[in-house]
């Protein structure tokens, strides 16, 4: 079945074979149900098209998108949860219009185009790449392979670390016209511990190898801190590493029983081995300090971390 739509804002629904739908002008929602669908973009105007079913009904049901974006154009795609069928704005999406895409519950693969997209990978270890353009990217659930593109991109980090999993950064950029790390479903402002020194240095044993001493976790609740090391692919970050117990002081406080949150970023001050992201909380309880592995950011150190890198206050 080929069905298109008319200049209003139409709303086409496909069958269960392989379906042609395209919305041409207006606002348009197409929803292609089962089978290999093509989605052909067609408007000649700044519009918004939503394609409501990505993928639906896994294997089998290839979906393809064709055709290309008009200056100003936005297309909004919800992959279904069983999808196992690529999304890519490479080609329909080049050089006009953004795309905001949200995967579903299995494992996708998501690819934007050449406009300031927005990327979320919803649940599963998901494969996302924005492309050029300044792109948003969220991994979602499970540990996923993040890529920005070129442009200074955002990377979303989740509430908590069981909501974001281990995600890896590919391509990350360091400095002020680089990318951005976005933890603010995490902490409540946008703010470096010492961002214009090295947060604080630690020896392999976690000991503060600088002047600073243990720092109070007063001092770094709703921060992000940097841990400069020699070696980060030996180094462990655990409480028992970094916080304090009785008679063994390390590079922070031990515990207490005032609420805090703060992300760490451990790496060394060269090179290309890479940064790992923590989260940290701390509740009112005893024994309740977490220090979780959220994120990963290869290929790079903490040489040129800027003020910059983070995100901007709302």
């Amino acid at each position: 079945m080929s069905v298109s739509g008319g200049a209003a804002s139409d709303s086409i629904t496909g069958g269960g074979g392989n379906d042609t739908l395209s919305g041409a002008a207006g606002n348009d929602t197409l929803t292609g149900g089962l089978g290999a669908d093509t989605f052909t973009i067609t408007s000649t105007a700044a519009d918004t098209d939503t394609i409501t079913d990505w993928g639906v009904g896994g294997d089998g049901h290839a979906d393809v998108l064709a055709g290309e974006a008009f200056a100003g154009q936005t297309l909004v795609v919800t992959i279904a949860n069983d999808s196992t069928t690529a999304f890519s704005a490479a080609s329909a999406l080049a050089s006009n219009g953004v795309v905001s895409v949200t995967g579903g519950a299995a494992l996708d693969s998501i690819t934007g185009g050449g406009g300031n997209d927005t990327l979320s990978g919803a649940g599963g270890n998901d494969t996302l790449n924005g492309g050029a353009g300044a792109d948003t990217i969220t991994g979602g659930t499970g540990s996923d392979l993040l890529t920005g593109g070129s442009g200074a991109d955002t990377f979303v980090f989740d509430a908590n670390a069981v909501e974001n999993g281990e995600d890896t950064i590919t391509d990350f950029v360091f400095g002020a016209a680089g990318d951005k790390l976005n933890f603010s479903a995490f902490l409540s402002t946008p703010a470096f511990y010492e961002v214009s020194g090295t947060g604080t240095t630690i020896g392999a044993d976690g000991v503060a190898a600088d002047s600073k001493g243990a720092i109070a976790l007063s001092s770094i609740h709703n921060k992000v801190v940097l841990v400069t090391t020699t070696n980060i692919g030996t180094q462990a970050v655990s409480e028992d590493t970094l916080f304090s117990a009785f008679l063994s002081p390390k590079a922070f406080a031990a515990e207490g029983t005032t609420a805090i949150r703060s992300v760490l970023l451990v790496g060394e001050t060269s090179g290309t081995d890479g940064v790992k992201v923590y989260y940290v909380t701390d509740d009112t309880g005893i024994n309740d300090l977490n220090v979780t592995l959220v994120g990963t950011l290869s290929g790079v150190s903490l040489a040129d971390v800027d003020a910059a890198n983070l995100w901007a206050a709302a």
